[in-house]
């Protein structure tokens, strides 16, 4: 039998991996596919739980979106990334959605410690981790980076320079589920 707490995993679940197909295929994750995804989890939440449910919701969303906004903004994720962690976010609310981030945050950084020990760039990388850190320090006053994701995407070696935060979120989602339901 299923439980309610299982929809939306199951619900998110299907959706990451669509996402995870595009983002790696293009680096895109579409509009079509966050939108209905964001609305559908918090109009689950408000029929299942009530009022209670719709602010969880709600508050899984702007975590989700506000978490990696800061990254948006240096040029670090693009803005995909951010609507789709932000649906997830109304589906799983909070404190799901911080686990969910978390496990992704730390696939992401060692999928990019391989990618670039692979390819012999680590201490180019170091260089440009300090900047990026100085960047976050000053955002504030300027925005952005001179590479924004954006651009990267249509460069030949796109596949070797971003990761497809999208199958990060994936990961993160099953490593959550394995831990509620499994452990």
């Amino acid at each position: 039998m299923v439980s309610w707490e299982m929809i939306p995993f199951a619900v998110v679940l299907m959706a990451v991996i669509a996402a995870g197909v595009t983002d790696v295929r293009s680096f895109r994750i579409p509009n079509f596919l966050t939108l209905p995804l964001a609305i559908s989890g918090a109009v689950f939440h408000v029929v299942v739980h009530g009022p209670t449910g719709l602010q969880n919701s709600i508050l899984g969303l702007l975590f989700g979106g506000l978490v990696l906004m800061l990254l948006y903004l240096t040029g670090g994720v693009g803005a995909g990334d951010v609507k789709l962690l932000a649906a997830v976010g109304a589906w799983l609310g909070v404190p799901t959605i911080v686990y969910v981030f978390v496990v992704a945050a730390l696939a992401g950084s060692l999928y990019s410690f391989a990618l670039l020990f692979a390819q012999g760039r680590l201490t180019s990388a170091v260089t440009t981790a300090r900047v990026v850190l100085r960047q976050l320090v000053v955002v504030g006053r300027h925005l952005g980076s001179e590479e924004r994701v954006e651009s990267i995407v249509n460069q030949a070696d796109s596949h070797k320079r971003l990761v497809p935060f999208a199958v990060m979120v994936g990961i993160g989602l099953i490593v959550v589920m394995v831990g509620v339901y499994l452990v």
